[in-house]
């Protein structure tokens, strides 16, 4: 029987990742909660979304490696939007370093998980961001 986590029904999500399989699984991953999600394979391709989208996302994931705009670019484009500035940005990467973690959360962040990741804690740990941002804006 599969988690599921009520908190993300109706929630809605941009997924941002170049590698087909893993993107894959983070978007079945987060439908199966009952989130509507976008994907891109890049950032630009995510800026094209996002500029299409009738709203704007609950959350973005996003790696940080990528061809064509990679995340570092995107969340720097992305805090500096004032109709995205505010949005939820969760960095999903094999860059383990803590180098690259402190990066991340400087650049605009909020959460930083490194690749490989199970389920569960993927999930726990976008819910909790969640909850954060939600009683922050209340």
């Amino acid at each position: 029987m599969a988690i599921t986590f009520q908190y993300l029904r109706n929630k809605v999500g941009l997924v941002v990742e170049d590698e087909v399989h893993a993107r894959g699984i983070m978007v079945s991953l987060l439908k199966a909660n009952g989130v509507s999600v976008q994907e891109a394979s890049h950032g630009k391709e995510a800026l094209t979304i996002l500029n299409a989208m009738a709203q704007t996302p609950d959350f973005i994931i996003t790696d940080l490696a990528m061809p064509v705009m990679d995340g570092w670019e995107l969340i720097a484009t992305l805090k500096s939007n004032p109709f995205t500035r505010s949005v939820p940005i969760i960095a999903l990467t094999a860059m383990a370093d803590q180098d690259s973690h402190r990066r991340a959360l400087e650049a605009g962040c909020d959460q930083f998980l490194n690749k490989p990741v199970l389920a569960i804690q993927f999930t726990n740990e976008l819910v909790e961001l969640l909850k954060r941002f939600d009683v922050a804006s209340s």
